[in-house]
């Protein structure tokens, strides 16, 4: 079973801050952010999977929480590539590393997924598969997270 807390909403504002919190205070194994067209992919209509990119610091800050992480979330973002690579043929997702505001506070393994080519829509249908891409890349990794 996976559990799910939600750390935004589009019926509110929530800052970086308050969804570290809200992750971190549910004891998460994972922090997936999922994205369709924010903008920043490396390249128009690319979909990929990204790490956060933490310098090599003795004590990491607040922001840094999620370095001790790293070697989990390159693991599971080279296993949800192969999961969606599998799940979409053609529709190769890249990885990437990015200091991402996103990932600051967040004290577990972290992806942020660019999940949606915006010239062509997602469907029902296409957003079922990418769910269950997800969701099979969690179970496959489940208890080495």
């Amino acid at each position: 079973a996976v559990k799910v807390a939600l750390t935004a909403s589009p019926e509110k504002n929530t800052d970086q801050r308050e969804r570290a919190y809200i992750a971190n205070s549910n004891k998460g194994k994972l922090f997936i952010s999922l994205h369709a067209a924010s903008g920043f992919a490396q390249k128009p209509h690319a979909m990929g999977i990204y790490v956060p990119e933490i310098a090599d610091v003795k004590t990491p800050t607040w922001k840094e929480a999620g370095k001790r992480h790293i070697a989990k979330s390159v693991m599971f973002a080279e296993r949800l590539k192969a999961a969606l690579d599998a799940a979409f043929p053609g529709n190769q997702y890249f990885l990437g590393k990015g200091p991402l505001a996103l990932f600051h506070g967040v004290a577990m393994p972290a992806v942020a997924v660019e999940a949606v080519d915006m010239s062509q829509p997602p469907t029902p249908e296409t957003i079922a598969k990418f769910a269950e891409a997800v969701y099979s890349a969690l179970a496959e990794l489940d208890g080495r997270l």
